[in-house]
């Protein structure tokens, strides 16, 4: 049975830099390749993700990362109004940060897991399943 997962950008984060969670977010693309799971990520906390590494990095590698991202199956989804809407009743019903809002109104639109080590999505977790990378 296909899943299908968001990557927040602490996810994304976790794996660029070999920090806590890596491996599981590894697995995890590798799992999506064999086995035809879908990996979504807002382009939102792309943006958030991408200012990171190119502030680290530079613009060469935060490109790099990008392409990788597209070899290694992840769909980056652009924010429709509709999904703008849901970030805000997030965003003020949950108290999230704008950007984690928009990883939560993509999971939850997409009925999928939601992979973060951000302990601030506990706000949500009656409303979107989540893949801890570390445990809040």
């Amino acid at each position: 049975m296909s899943k299908t997962y968001v990557l927040d950008a602490g996810a994304l984060l976790a794996l660029f830099q070999q920090g806590q969670g890596f491996a599981r977010v590894n697995r995890l693309l590798k799992e999506a390749l064999q086995e035809n799971h879908s990996i979504l990520m807002s382009a939102v906390n792309w943006g958030e993700a991408y200012g990171v590494i190119l502030r680290i990095r530079g613009e060469a590698s935060a490109q790099q990362i990008k392409l990788n991202l597209a070899g290694a199956g992840v769909k980056l989804v652009s924010v429709t109004p509709d999904m703008a809407v849901e970030a805000a009743h997030l965003k003020v019903n949950y108290q999230l940060s704008y950007a984690d809002s928009f990883a939560a109104a993509l999971a939850i639109a997409n009925h999928a897991v939601l992979v973060t080590a951000d302990s601030d999505f506990q706000k949500v977790a009656r409303r979107v399943s989540i893949s801890w990378l570390r445990r809040p």
